[in-house]
């Protein structure tokens, strides 16, 4: 948290005091996406390893036969089928990003506005 000017009225300290945790709170939910999604990539490459080891034991047991190919194969899918989910999970989470973003950097433009609006009618009371 900033210490805040002791010149500022309160109202406006409290304003910059909730804007601060408010700031603290989004770098905390950003850490944490992070940390989320740097498991959720090492738990991938982890499968994708185990997956494809599992491959090349069955496709060297199978022979080397085209119908081993076709089965060994089919060692992948649960892999692939994981990787798919994460994609479209990925796709949702960024486009729910980008539709919140626009939202949240809208109503900061909106407050900063009336802001300088209120500013305004304090100074012109002030000048009678």
């Amino acid at each position: 948290m900033t210490d805040h000017d002791n010149t500022l009225d309160p109202d406006t300290r409290a304003m910059l005091t909730l804007m601060d945790a408010q700031v603290q709170r989004d770098k905390y939910f950003r850490r944490l996406g992070v940390a989320g999604w740097a498991i959720a990539t090492l738990a991938m490459l982890g499968y994708a390893v185990v997956s494809f080891l599992r491959f090349m034991a069955f496709w060297e047991y199978a022979g080397n036969s085209g119908a081993a190919f076709h089965s060994a194969l089919g060692l992948l899918v649960p892999f692939l089928a994981a990787l798919g989910g994460i994609g479209i999970l990925l796709a949702l989470l960024a486009a729910t990003a980008l539709v919140m973003r626009a939202r949240s950097a809208s109503l900061k433009e909106i407050s900063r506005r009336l802001t300088n609006l209120e500013d305004m009618v304090l100074r012109t009371r002030g000048d009678d």
